[in-house]
């Protein structure tokens, strides 16, 4: 996991508070390929879900990056964006795209969308 502390995860859970029911609708579906939460504390525990924001290992810059989940765990992985607006920019552009849970399939060479060489 990373530091709940982290610029980058206050500025997530920020972004997330932004995001419209359908926002967070395909949040849930990118990171764990359900449509909804569990309903209640009850029902996370029953069904053991947990859901954990991971540290990219990618080296470079990462404003170029995007976001990954891994569904079968909910695990989202979360590049160290600079800013909220970089951040809500990837994030948007993965769960509206991704149509797949085959992360081999439909993201070859989308890291850096939207962004220009300075």
């Amino acid at each position: 996991g990373v530091s709940p502390d982290a610029k980058h995860i206050e500025l997530f859970w920020e972004m997330l508070t932004e995001f419209n029911q359908e926002q967070r609708r395909d949040f849930v579906r990118f990171c764990w390929a359900q449509e909804r939460l569990p309903a209640n504390d009850a029902e996370f525990e029953r069904t053991k879900t947990r859901f954990q924001i991971k540290a990219s290992i990618k080296d470079g810059n990462p404003d170029l990056m995007l976001p990954s989940a891994d569904t079968c765990f909910f695990n989202f992985t979360l590049p160290a964006y600079t800013s909220k607006e970089v951040m809500k920019k990837k994030v948007l552009y993965a769960i509206e795209q991704v149509t797949t849970m085959d992360k081999d399939e439909g993201m070859e060479g989308v890291d850096g969308i939207g962004e220009e060489e300075e």
